[in-house]
């Protein structure tokens, strides 16, 4: 069995660990069980109004966070459409029935498509996880969500503009969605977003201190303007230290 310290770690940290011991051809075996001990702690009751909601630490259900569904999901699509020749019949038999109420519960979040981030963690989410499990009303769905976010990008531009932590999360998304998109003409789509995201990115980079400049819509750091998308930064090459 997987140890862990004294610090529990949230859902999401549980599932984006196995997936990426999967990706990195370690134990699939331990990467299976960080998976399912997250999932394990689903709501899985039809009749209950949590039904295919997750918690966001396994060992505290008294911390809510709404979006805990969302982060945990973003990893299982591509997992599913990508290394679905390295995990077990048996795990993928198991996991089939989380991921369908996952879909059931990710529809009823009532997300405004201005907050960038998390709407669109949401329609990649459902377009993925719809396609790891063939399921094209969710895919379809998942689809209507993004083309409705491009056309209110098109019209007002990135409502969550210029955020140091939150354009890493949005980069996430995009990423995920052009890498694992069913379709080409979909994947043009995303291309398209993050070829207009990173314009943004170019245009409002600083380069004397190497990172974005202000103003932010939203901010963690507000002396430095340092976050999540300072990685991108580094490996793009706008940053010579991470």
């Amino acid at each position: 069995k997987v140890k862990f310290p004294e610090s529990i770690p949230t859902t999401r940290d549980l599932v984006n660990c196995g997936f990426a011991k999967i990706m990195l051809g370690e134990d699939h075996t331990e990467a299976q069980q960080l998976i399912l001990m997250a999932f394990d702690k689903q709501e899985m009751n039809p009749a209950s109004p949590k039904y295919g909601e997750l918690p966001w630490q396994i060992s505290k259900p008294e911390i809510i966070n709404s979006n805990a569904l969302e982060f945990s999901c973003q990893a299982i699509g591509p997992l599913w459409i990508g290394y679905s020749s390295k995990l077990d019949k048996d795990f993928k038999d198991t996991m089939t029935p989380h991921i369908s109420a996952s879909i059931d519960a990710l529809r009823k979040h009532s997300i405004p498509v201005t907050n960038t981030s998390l709407y669109l963690l949401n329609a990649v989410d459902i377009l993925l996880v719809g396609r790891a499990i063939q399921n094209e009303l969710a895919m379809k769905d998942g689809l209507a969500l993004f083309d409705l976010w491009l056309d209110n990008a098109r019209l007002i531009g990135i409502h969550e503009f210029d955020s140091p932590t939150y354009y890493g999360v949005t980069i996430n998304c995009l990423n995920l969605g052009y890498r694992y998109a069913p379709t080409d003409d979909i994947k043009d789509k995303f291309k398209h977003a993050l070829d207009n995201l990173w314009t943004e990115i170019a245009a409002n980079f600083l380069p004397k201190r190497e990172q974005l400049a202000g103003a932010h819509s939203r901010s963690y750091d507000f002396l430095r303007g340092s976050g999540n998308v300072d990685a991108y930064l580094y490996v793009e090459g706008f940053r010579r230290e991470q």
